[in-house]
């Protein structure tokens, strides 16, 4: 499942960085989605870039 995380983690810190404005609060943003999508059963994600 972080495989997918990882294909999409640029488009991610795209998103954070537009939003947030500073490398350092888009990493944090980034790391904190990591830690949740990695809680999330495999099953119940539909489309892991949404």
């Amino acid at each position: 499942m972080s495989s997918l995380f990882t294909e999409h983690r640029t488009l991610l810190f795209g998103i954070a960085y537009r939003m947030l404005g500073r490398v350092v609060e888009a990493e944090d943003a980034v790391q904190e989605t990591f830690l949740r999508w990695q809680k999330q059963d495999a099953a119940t994600v539909q489309t892991p870039k949404a």
